[in-house]
């Protein structure tokens, strides 16, 4: 290496070469506008109407996810139960080069699953492909007064409208749209008579606020969870609520 600096003619030979080569690599290497990303995940949906989250664990989601694990490519596999649904997550190992081609034989061992319950619905396969955006285009509030996210959300989803009907557009997606929020102000004079923190009154609307099974409905092929939904539809329910 020390004898490299007697000879400055060769050294900036080297310089220049490694400059041209450099340079060519750039030149030469493949781009797109829109690269067409590998999806490897996959998911599948089963519907079980009326059974609870044991009985689609052991009838829907178990069935499947041990056929689906007899694909060799597949690295992980997560499960979801729940009231009326079965949810499975597959990702492919790391080395899978054709994510197309595992899918397919995903799909191959899905149908090969032909004894799930009566009543279930059929397993949806979902491989949706994974996008780059052509572009980004954002919508900010110039006005004196504070921003008006409703009227906001108003035309973000009338440019969505109109830039999915442009030639070309595969789809529109709106990020950051604000959803409905509604504050709740207790007085803490009266909470303190009542003997009750925030946290206790905050604990009592989370409970007013959720779906109960209160029975089962059960016919010759078909079983049914009633349930009883006492969930916040309006500002009244809220205010309905006691807070003792």
């Amino acid at each position: 290496m020390i004898g490299l600096y007697r000879y400055p003619r060769l050294i900036i030979l080297l310089l220049l070469l490694i400059l041209v080569a450099g340079s060519a690599s750039i030149r030469t290497m493949p781009r797109l506008e829109d690269p067409h990303m590998k999806q490897r995940y996959v998911f599948v949906l089963t519907p079980y109407p009326g059974a609870d989250a044991a009985q689609v664990e052991a009838r829907v989601t178990i069935p499947i996810e041990r056929k689906l694990r007899e694909v060799a490519e597949v690295k992980d596999i997560v499960a979801v139960s729940r009231l009326g649904l079965s949810f499975i997550s597959i990702e492919m190992k790391d080395e899978v080069e054709d994510v197309d081609l595992v899918a397919s034989r995903l799909k191959d061992k899905l149908a090969e699953v032909t004894d799930l319950p009566p009543g279930a619905g059929p397993p949806r396969f979902d491989d949706k492909r994974l996008y780059a955006f052509t572009a980004i285009i954002a919508l900010t509030w110039n006005g004196d007064e504070p921003p008006n996210y409703a009227i906001l959300g108003r035309y973000a989803k009338e440019l969505r409208t109109r830039l999915a009907n442009l030639s070309g557009t595969d789809f529109v997606r709106i990020f950051g749209l604000p959803q409905e929020e509604i504050a709740i102000t207790f007085d803490p004079d009266r909470l303190a008579a009542a003997g009750l923190s925030l946290a206790d009154a905050a604990a009592i609307l989370r409970r007013a606020n959720r779906e109960d099974a209160i029975g089962l409905l059960a016919g010759d092929r078909r079983r049914f969870v009633l349930t009883v939904s006492g969930r916040f539809h309006d500002l009244d329910r809220i205010r309905a609520v006691p807070v003792t």
